[in-house]
């Protein structure tokens, strides 16, 4: 499930639905996040702030792949 969200730095959030998502950036494309625990992403998703979520409970705790 697609998530699009207000935020200068995230575009969208999607829900693949197999411990991994894919978040779109507005400036650097679209990067997929492994081993990511469903209550996290529905964390994220639910944020207040989607790019103060990012950068304090899922940048750098993630195996990222860029997708382009």
């Amino acid at each position: 499930m697609r998530h699009e969200v207000q935020s200068s730095m995230i575009k969208a959030i999607e829900e693949t639905g197999r411990g991994t998502m894919i978040i779109e950036f507005t400036s650097r494309g679209k990067y997929e996040y492994f081993g990511v625990p469903a209550t996290t992403i529905q964390e994220f998703v639910n944020a207040p702030s989607v790019g103060k979520f990012f950068n304090e409970n899922i940048r750098g705790q993630y195996r990222e792949e860029f997708r382009s």
